[in-house]
């Protein structure tokens, strides 16, 4: 019986503890938020982050997968957030931190101060507008009238004719008494050839550019493309227009897969062994990812090198590895080199 009433003791000695613990098990179920990390410091479009670095967004920590340049996501040219960018990764929830805004960070080579916005007459002055354009460089000041709307706009800050409903950063809304003034003088009415670019490839840069109804010096980026791609068709090694992937250094699998785009675009079937059909696609193609990603070149010559998928260390079809901002880079030297602005 000795040992009976031993255990006994025992039981009553330890159940009160037992209980506690089980309590607090319990509470901490139903309260699984204090668990949560602290939200490191909230993360902030155009800005740049090194490969590591840690942000909050929307109640979650993301760290970067790769160095994360400060256009990638910079209003109004692109659309990431670390929360559809698959160069940050989710690292879960959490909690403490401040809430991210969205603030008007300078995106790169802009400047920060803000014009103030122009009034009419009725509000103590006048002013002369002109129709808004695409592709017509715009500086702070200038207004426009938007045909959509037939509403009008002043230019806060330079831009290359970006739509004022869409990239607030650059147009605020104004009035305007005043009559039709004419085109800014900086509007793009064309540009030279620069002195390396062959003849026969120049004219169908520019070809391709009016087709898609590009800026004129859209031509100096498919110059840059070209040179970094083949140096002009030197770096073929001779072979016959047809033998590789071309001026362009498109892939047969991104041949085909803007076929049905090209033929509507141009008009015919394309045509691999023209060099003519392979600056066109090459045009077509960068027209498409700057469209589709965030209306810079930059975005555009990134997505173009690798892919719409890219992330560090990829591969293309060769089992190359695809340093895609390396290129960017690379060809909007060469590009700014020949006179461009564009980023």
């Amino acid at each position: 019986m000795v040992p009976v009433s031993s255990a006994s003791v025992v039981c009553r000695r330890y159940a009160p503890h037992i209980l506690v613990t089980a309590m607090a098990f319990g509470l901490a179920l139903l309260n699984p938020g204090r668990a949560q990390a602290a939200c490191a410091a909230a993360f902030a479009n155009c800005t740049a982050y090194a490969s590591g670095a840690v942000v909050s967004f929307n109640g979650s920590n993301y760290t970067a997968a790769a160095a994360i340049p400060n256009n990638r996501d910079c209003p109004p040219n692109s659309p990431y957030t670390p929360a559809t960018d698959n160069w940050w990764t989710n690292n879960g929830s959490c909690s403490g931190g401040a809430t991210p805004t969205r603030t008007p960070t300078t995106p790169p080579g802009a400047t920060a101060t803000r014009t103030p916005t122009a009034t009419a007459s009725g509000g103590g002055g006048s002013c002369s507008y002109t129709t808004w354009t695409q592709g017509t460089n715009y500086n702070p000041g200038n207004i426009v009238k938007y045909p959509p709307n037939s509403q009008y706009y002043v230019c806060t800050n330079a831009n290359p004719g970006y739509d004022p409903t869409i990239s607030t950063w650059f147009w605020s809304p104004t009035t305007c008494s005043g009559g039709a003034g004419t085109t800014p003088t900086n509007a793009p009415s064309g540009v030279a050839k620069p002195a390396e670019v062959p003849a026969d490839q120049w004219s169908y840069m520019v070809s391709a550019t009016q087709k898609l109804g590009r800026s004129a010096d859209y031509s100096w980026l498919m110059a840059a493309m070209d040179k970094q791609e083949s140096q002009f068709g030197a770096a073929l090694g001779g072979a016959c227009a047809s033998c590789s992937d071309g001026l362009m250094q498109v892939e047969p699998n991104t041949r085909a897969a803007y076929a049905g785009m090209f033929s509507s675009t141009f008009g015919h079937a394309y045509n691999h062994g023209s060099y003519s059909d392979q600056i066109a696609l090459g045009a077509l193609i960068i027209h498409d990812k700057i469209n589709r990603f965030g209306g810079t070149y930059y975005q555009g010559l990134v997505h173009y090198n690798g892919g719409d998928n890219w992330v560090p260390g990829a591969t293309d079809s060769y089992g190359r590895v695809i340093d895609a901002p390396g290129y960017a880079n690379s060809v909007l030297n060469y590009y700014h080199g020949y006179g461009g602005t564009h980023q």
